[in-house]
């Protein structure tokens, strides 16, 4: 799983910090990346990257090629790819990696302003809590830890997970 970060700058959004795990939730790559326009917002609330973190982080040149390393022949899942990719600057000539993007799925799309529903004895687990809201977090989160599908719609996942991922559950 994939999951970039971004902030911004005076130029506009820049990737802030990227992090990959392994199907089994451990982190593959995890880093910060120094923006070189100034800062205007570093959306800490969401990203949890702080004016200090960036002090000694890598610039996204120094980053590119281990990215292009790590992600090539690989399937990729995550959220909203496109705008990563773009972030990362990466397009199909790059690379050859196989994209997996979860947004795209009709399943897991939900109609605007519709709230979920959930039971009311079973509460929501975040996907991350103040200690620990940080990229690998989000891509381990990926699949909750809290399950609020019915049995006809665990088997619509299976099925997705099959057709989708070529992935037996």
């Amino acid at each position: 799983a994939l999951d970039c970060e971004r902030i911004l700058t005076k130029k506009g959004d820049r990737l802030a910090r990227v992090s990959i795990v392994n199907f089994y939730g451990n982190v593959v790559f995890d880093t910060l990346i120094k923006p070189w326009a100034k800062v205007v917002d570093y959306r800490e609330w969401i990203t949890g990257i702080k004016q200090s973190d960036l002090k000694h982080a890598p610039s996204y040149p120094k980053v590119a090629p281990i990215l292009k390393k790590i992600l090539n022949n690989k399937v990729v899942v995550g959220h909203s790819l496109k705008e990563d990719f773009e972030h990362l600057k990466l397009n199909e000539d790059e690379y050859d990696c196989e994209i997996r993007d979860i947004s795209e799925i009709h399943f897991f799309k939900r109609k605007k302003g519709a709230a979920a529903s959930l039971p009311d004895s079973e509460p929501l687990v975040p996907l991350c809590s103040q200690s620990d809201c940080s990229s690998p977090s989000t891509c381990r989160h990926a699949t909750p830890r809290y399950n609020p599908f019915n049995t006809s719609e665990k088997r619509k996942l299976k099925e997705l997970a099959g057709e989708f991922l070529n992935a037996k559950i």
